[in-house]
């Protein structure tokens, strides 16, 4: 799932999707994820967006089958909290080599 209101790809999907979880105002969220075709995490993490409030989790299949077998009854802790932090962005500049033109 794209970052909420993210300012250069936040697909139609993906907003209704966030839109109906944070209205409907689940405790938390398990997501049953396998392996990511990029980056190769298995399982990976459905939602990474700190401006998310809904604490969520990920398992793969094999856990998520486990806990359907024993009537789905799940136990959750998230040990989780955010802090809001300040940072600066490093930008560095190289003097462009004076170019000669050719007639």
């Amino acid at each position: 799932m794209q970052p909420k209101n993210f300012p250069f790809y936040y697909p139609d999907d993906h907003k209704y999707i966030i839109d109906l979880l944070e209205e409907n105002k689940p405790k938390a969220i398990i997501a049953v994820t396998s392996k990511h075709s990029m980056c190769g995490l298995d399982p990976f993490p459905l939602f990474e967006d700190g401006n998310f409030s809904i604490s969520s989790a990920y398992i793969n299949e094999l856990t998520a089958n486990n806990i359907l077998q024993e009537n789905g009854i799940v136990n959750l802790c998230i040990d989780s909290k955010i802090i809001n932090e300040n940072s600066r962005q490093i930008i560095a500049t190289r003097k462009a080599k004076k170019r000669h033109l050719v007639k």
